[in-house]
């Protein structure tokens, strides 16, 4: 859907003004996603939370995992 809509204003762009680019017009916008995406402090934030998910799978997998063996031996 995002697609076509910039097609339709691309295409509505080049009927008012032939010379429209749309690349030319998104490049200040895209330039400014993409830094924000792909800044250190993100990453950073996004590894730091899938380090302390892991650490707290690593802390509860093993008493997971006796439950696990006491439930299945007295089946």
């Amino acid at each position: 859907m995002l697609i076509r809509g910039l097609i339709i204003i691309e295409g509505v762009g080049r009927k008012l003004n032939p010379s429209f680019n749309i690349t030319d017009n998104l490049e200040p916008y895209t330039s400014k996603i993409i830094r924000r995406r792909f800044s250190l402090k993100r990453l950073f934030k996004k590894n730091l939370s899938r380090f302390q998910d892991i650490n707290d799978l690593i802390d509860t997998l093993p008493d997971d995992i006796n439950a696990i063996l006491k439930k299945n031996k007295r089946w």
